[in-house]
Order: structure tokens, then C-alpha cells, then sequence
């Protein structure tokens, strides 16, 4: 009797442990402020208009949504002004001279050249670029090692995955689907349904849909692009630069989430504090000192006041 009281005792143990490292269901979130997904809204800009811009731009602001416009900046020494339009936005980098990427032996020397330039430029007209992507989505693994030694902080050239992930020292932003090769006069009765599939499997899974495409494109089917846009916002989606879904997912490296008894506690080991922090609970639960509680998909999304560099937060549900 003795040895089954002791089995017993130890079966219960066992079970707390697993319990309490589980978490019984309860996980950081992906995203942060209580989001279930995220877009990124990416432009490549070679040679627009100021209309076209403009357009896109205002688009955007009437929706208060952030995007990220690369430019192929040796295209614009004639009119940086023009640039003007796009400054309340993220600015990237898409390399000096596009066109002398065809057809060529993409080396590590040519590439330095392209991207070191066309950075110099973009900061000169006082811009910020702290991301990348490469003409053509010409990227290698001498690329990374360079956007690094330029303080770049994500790349975002490369196909498929809902998730970013890390090169090096280098974030990518992995992209989702190419709007250009379905918006045309001869598809466009049915050129958004690509569009609107990958964005609900991206949702689906939680992930990020990367929005794609070439601002002529968008400028001659806004109609479809806000449409789109509106779709997605009634999503429940954190529409986020390039560089701010970069800069969130290193801060989500430092955070860890453990649960002892009813207690929560997430701790940030990153040299900077962490607003939006989420915490992913079982529908019905709460967290005692959150600032916001959403109900989601059978979930509760708990949003937790900003944690300091190097602390850690405890909450009880």
C-alpha cells in the first residue's frame, strides 16, 4: 500500500510540473497589443509619379496605417523631391541602379557598392533606411554579412513562410505573394482571389502576410488595393512596417513566459523595454493588471504594461 501511495504521489508530481511548464494553455502571443495576425504593406518604387505616390500615400493615412516603401534610389537623383510624399512612412533600400543588376554576376563587391550608395543618398535627403530588399530578390549569403556592417536590422527578399526568422544577424521578412502578377486588364475579375486566399491562411495560422507589389501597380487598381486594405483590418490584424515586424520579433527573443500556480510572469532579458507584450490565455480567463483584454477565436489576448530591459512583469489570473 505504501509503495502505490508513493507512485501515486509521484504521478502527481509529475502532472504539476508538466502543469506549470505548459502553463495550462497559456503562452506569450505572437504579436503584440492583443493582435492575431500581422500585414506588412511593402512597395517597391523605381520611377513613379508624384501622383501615383500620392495616391497610395493618402490611402494609407486615411487609415492611419503604417507601410514600407523601398526605392531604388539612383532612380531618383533628378527629383528626390518627389520622395516628399512617402516621408511619413518607412523608407528602404532597393540598391543605387536596379538595372545594372541584369544579367550579371551578382558578387559581394557589387552589392556592397549598390547598397552602400544608394544608403548614403537615402540619409543625406534625411531618411532612415534600416532594411533591405534586393532587386530582382537577388539575395545571397554575401548579402547578409553587408546589411549587418551597415547596421540593417531585416532583409525582405525572399519567398514563402509566415513567420519571420533569423539570418545571422539579419531579420527576414519573408514575403507572401507577388500582387503584380495578378493585377492585370486580363485577370482583374478574379486578380484578387490569390490575394485574399493567402491572406486568410496567413491569418489562419496566426502569422504575417506580406503585402507585394509595384506602386504603378497599385495606383491603376486602388480600388482593389483598398478594398483589400479595409478586408484586412476587420481582421483583427497589426498592420506594422517591415521594420517594425523586424524590431518586434528580436524584442519577442529576449521574453519568456513561465506560470507558477496562478501567477504569470514574463521576463524581458533585452537591453530595452517591451510595450504590447500579449499573453495568450484559454477563453474565460483573465489576468489580474493587464491594460487590455480581448476575446478572440476562443482565446483571451491579455496586453501587459510596458516591461523595463532586463526585468520581468507577474500578473495572476
Amino acid at each position: 500500500m505504501r509503495y502505490i501511495f508513493l507512485t501515486v504521489a509521484v504521478v502527481l508530481l509529475i502532472s504539476a510540473c508538466i502543469s506549470s511548464s505548459s502553463g495550462g494553455g497559456v503562452s506569450l502571443a505572437e504579436w503584440p497589443y492583443g493582435y492575431t495576425s500581422a500585414v506588412a504593406v511593402t512597395f517597391e518604387t523605381e520611377v513613379p509619379s508624384k501622383a501615383q505616390l500620392s495616391a497610395i500615400s493618402r490611402a494609407l493615412r486615411e487609415r492611419n496605417l503604417n507601410a514600407t516603401f523601398f526605392v531604388v534610389a539612383g532612380y531618383f537623383q533628378e527629383n528626390p523631391e518627389v520622395l516628399n510624399e512617402i516621408r511619413d512612412f518607412e523608407v528602404g533600400n532597393l540598391a543605387w541602379m536596379q538595372r545594372d543588376w541584369k544579367g550579371r554576376e551578382i558578387t559581394a563587391e557589387f552589392q556592397r557598392e549598390e547598397i552602400s550608395r544608394a544608403d548614403a543618398w537615402l540619409r543625406n535627403r534625411g531618411f532612415h533606411p534600416r532594411g533591405y530588399r534586393a532587386p530582382f530578390l537577388s539575395v545571397n549569403t554575401d548579402t547578409y554579412p553587408i546589411l549587418e556592417d551597415l547596421g540593417y536590422t531585416y532583409d525582405t527578399s525572399q519567398w514563402f513562410g509566415f513567420f519571420p526568422y533569423r539570418v545571422d544577424g539579419i531579420i527576414e521578412v519573408p514575403l507572401s505573394l507577388s500582387y503584380d502578377l495578378y493585377w492585370s486588364d486580363l485577370s482583374m475579375s478574379h486578380s484578387m482571389i490569390p490575394t485574399y486566399l493567402a491572406f486568410e491562411q496567413s491569418h489562419r495560422k496566426g502569422g504575417l502576410f506580406t503585402f507585394y507589389a509595384h506602386t504603378n501597380k497599385v495606383y491603376l487598381n486602388m480600388h482593389n488595393f483598398t478594398r483589400f486594405l479595409d478586408y484586412a483590418l476587420s481582421r483583427n490584424v497589426w498592420f506594422a512596417s517591415t521594420f517594425e515586424v523586424a524590431d518586434w520579433w528580436i524584442k519577442k527573443e529576449n521574453l519568456a513566459l513561465r506560470v507558477e500556480g496562478n501567477r504569470v510572469i514574463v521576463t524581458n532579458s533585452g537591453d530595452e523595454a517591451v510595450s504590447g507584450v500579449t499573453v495568450k490565455l484559454p477563453k474565460g480567463r483573465s489576468l489580474k493588471g493587464a491594460q487590455t483584454i480581448k476575446h478572440r477565436d476562443g482565446h483571451t489576448y491579455a496586453v501587459l504594461p510596458e516591461i523595463g530591459p532586463n526585468s520581468q512583469i507577474i500578473l495572476e489570473y
